[in-house]
């Protein structure tokens, strides 16, 4: 199953088009991606412009892409020690996002309590300075695993614990984990848990406007 089959139907697009700089406070969006620079690029974008406006960021991911998101900030002339000690940026977990799943599933469920326990401690600290921005990877490593329906209920509980924050979260899947017809019920509900729902970059790409070749 193509990214195109999964975001349209009968060649209609199923959700509005949009891209990160059209996300609205508290938004809850997704962002699909097959290429992990794309997704990098992206992120250190949005969480640029959050920093810049005084805001928080938290990563909530892996340590492969904590490094590549951390090396485009600095690039970018982001001063991320001095924001880690004032609490403008800030890490769950040292190790990955799997570490911080282990501390709220039981017997492979997220259990709600302990997701808000967990994710409480940081996101209190960080609201302190205004609108916080998130990115979470948890969901897409249920995902990985096999466990589509733990994820999809881990996207309620975050919906439910966004509702009372100040707190706008990205979370994203590699299209790679959605190449079976089988998961396409299971696609659409993933998405119902978002707003906005951003498709990967190659589909993306097809619906920017192509440059009239013959203007001069």
């Amino acid at each position: 199953m193509s990214s195109g089959d999964l975001f349209t139907t009968k060649g209609t697009l199923l959700f509005p088009s949009t891209d990160w700089n059209a996300v609205a406070s508290n938004s809850h969006l997704v962002q699909f991606y097959e290429n992990d620079p794309y997704l990098l690029d992206s992120l250190s974008r949005w969480f640029d412009e959050g920093l810049s406006m005084n805001g928080a960021c938290i990563f909530i991911g892996t340590e492969a892409h904590q490094r590549g998101l951390e090396d485009r900030l600095a690039r970018s002339g982001v001063d991320l020690p001095m924001l880690q000690r004032h609490g403008r940026y800030a890490c769950l977990d040292a190790d990955d996002a799997d570490e911080t799943l282990s501390k709220f599933m039981v017997d492979d469920w997220p259990d709600e309590v302990l997701f808000k326990e967990t994710i409480d401690r940081v996101v209190t600290g960080a609201s302190c300075h205004g609108q916080v921005r998130a990115f979470g990877e948890m969901v897409a490593l249920l995902w990985a695993s096999g466990s589509r329906r733990a994820a999809i209920r881990l996207e309620e509980i975050w919906n439910a614990y966004l509702s009372s924050r100040r707190l706008s979260l990205c979370c994203a899947y590699p299209m790679n984990g959605f190449g079976a017809h089988q998961d396409a019920s299971l696609f659409l509900k993933v998405c119902e848990q978002h707003s906005p729902v951003l498709p990967a970059e190659s589909y993306s790409a097809r619906l920017q406007p192509r440059p009239n070749a013959f203007v001069q």
